[in-house]
């Protein structure tokens, strides 16, 4: 029982790790938050319908770029973003461009 667990576990692990493989090392294991974007403005961002002010800081990645300009990320897109806390304000400090492939793939 506890060989037939492990060929279990270990083939859906040979399994996801070939699935991620396609994303670039650049990117995380997972994301504050994942969702389409809905609008994007100077400092703002609205992702699934909630507004996050957007980090001073702020950067973007997409699968060609670890460092990509703020314009790749548009309305209808879906991102992942995370979050860092300054004085006590939650900003979105990172947004990763998800790519369609990897949406079936996503919590």
């Amino acid at each position: 029982m506890n060989k037939l667990l492990f060929t279990i576990l270990f083939g859906t692990t040979l399994f996801t790790s070939a699935v991620r493989a396609e994303l670039p090392g650049w990117y995380p294991d997972d994301y504050d938050t994942v969702g389409v974007v809905n609008s994007i403005k100077y400092n703002t961002v609205t992702i699934d319908g909630l507004t996050h002010k957007l980090s001073p800081t702020a950067k973007v990645s997409t699968v060609s770029a670890s460092k990509a300009d703020i314009r790749a990320i548009q309305v209808g897109l879906t991102v992942g973003a995370n979050f860092i806390k300054i004085n006590n304000r939650e900003l979105v400090d990172r947004l990763w461009l998800i790519p369609d492939s990897e949406l079936e793939l996503l919590p």
